[in-house]
C-alpha cells in the first residue's frame, strides 16, 4: 500500500507519479481514502468493516427524516436552498450502497426524466453539512459519469467532479485524486469515500460538484449524482486495523519543509455486488 499525507510536509512518495496540491490551508487539514466499488456488501456490517466505517453513525436515506445535526445545500443552477429532512425518497436509478433509496443532488430528490436531469433542476453543488464537530466521514458515490476516466458505452461522459472540504475545493478533481479506485459508470457505484480530520481539526461540510454542464443534450444537462451510506465521527475513537486500497491520498496543511517517508499496508479485496459471497479482507 503506498500512502500520501500533506501535513506540513511531504509523507511517502512511493509508486505512481507524486500529484500537487496546491493552495491546501488548514480549512482541509484531513486524509482522504478512496475504496473501489468492489469492497461494496450487501451486509451493511461487512461494508463498514470494508471502508473502516464500524461504530460510525450511518445515515441511509431510507426514510425523510435525516440524522441530526445533518443538512444539505443545494446550489449552483438552482436556487439555493438547504433542506434539514427529504422531501421526498429518491426514485430508484443507480446501484445503492444500502437498502433501495439515496440522496440525489437535485433539491425534490426525485427525478423527473428518466433519461437527462436538466441543469435547472439538478444542483451543479450539493453541500452536507454537519453542525457538530465530525472528525471522520465516509459516504459512497454512485452515478458519476466522469470525463477522464469516460465510463464504458453506451454510458455518456459529462463531466468530471471537485471536491470540497470546510467550503474549500480542492484543484485536483475527485477522478484524479481517486485514481485508479475510482470506477466512471451511469447507473453503477463509482467509489466509497473516507474523509478523517488530522489531530486537533474538524469537518463541518464535505461538498460535491459538476465542473461542466452536457450541452450536447437538450435541454442542457447535469451528470445526476448519487450518495448514499453516509457515516460520520464526531468523538475519537482509538486507531482501528482496517484493509486500506492502495491508492489512498491523505491531503492538509502544506508547510514549507518536504520530507519523505513510507507507510505499509494491505490491499483489499471485497465482495463485488449482493448476490457475491462477501470476502473478509485480506491481511
Amino acid at each position: 500500500m503506498n500512502r500520501l499525507i500533506f501535513h506540513a510536509s511531504i509523507t511517502t512518495i512511493t509508486g505512481a507519479a507524486l500529484l500537487s496540491f496546491i493552495g491546501i490551508n488548514s480549512a482541509q487539514a484531513v486524509s482522504i481514502t478512496f475504496f473501489p466499488s468492489t469492497v461494496f456488501s450487501s451486509d451493511p456490517t461487512i461494508l463498514n468493516q470494508n471502508v473502516g466505517i464500524t461504530g460510525y453513525t450511518i445515515e441511509d436515506f431510507e426514510d425523510k427524516t435525516l440524522i441530526p445535526g445533518l443538512s444539505i445545500t443545494y446550489s449552483g443552477g438552482v436556487s439555493t436552498s438547504t433542506i434539514t429532512s427529504l422531501p421526498n425518497l429518491s426514485n430508484k436509478v443507480s446501484q445503492s450502497w444500502d437498502g433501495q433509496h439515496t440522496l440525489f443532488n437535485i433539491p425534490s430528490n426525485q427525478l423527473s426524466n428518466s433519461v437527462f436531469c436538466p441543469s435547472t433542476e439538478c444542483a451543479k453543488l450539493t453541500t452536507l453539512n454537519f453542525s457538530s464537530s465530525i472528525i471522520s466521514v465516509g459516504i459512497g458515490l454512485s452515478g458519476f459519469q466522469s470525463l477522464n476516466p469516460p465510463p464504458s458505452a453506451p454510458d455518456n461522459p459529462i463531466t468530471d467532479h471537485r471536491l470540497f472540504i470546510n467550503g474549500i475545493p480542492f484543484s485536483q478533481t475527485i477522478e484524479q485524486l481517486a485514481g485508479v479506485n475510482w470506477k466512471s459508470a451511469n447507473f453503477q457505484r463509482n467509489a466509497y469515500l473516507r474523509i478523517d480530520a488530522l489531530q486537533g481539526e474538524s469537518i463541518s461540510s464535505i461538498g460535491f460538484e459538476n465542473i461542466t454542464t452536457y450541452p450536447i443534450a437538450n435541454p442542457v444537462t447535469e451528470d445526476l449524482i448519487e450518495f448514499d451510506h453516509l457515516a460520520i465521527k464526531s468523538v475519537a475513537q482509538p486507531p482501528k486495523s482496517v484493509p486500506e486500497p492502495s491508492n489512498i491520498l491523505g491531503l492538509g496543511l502544506l508547510g514549507l519543509g518536504l520530507t519523505a517517508t513510507k507507510v505499509k499496508g494491505v490491499l483489499s479485496k471485497k465482495a463485488k455486488s449482493p448476490t457475491d459471497n462477501p470476502q473478509e479482507p485480506d491481511s
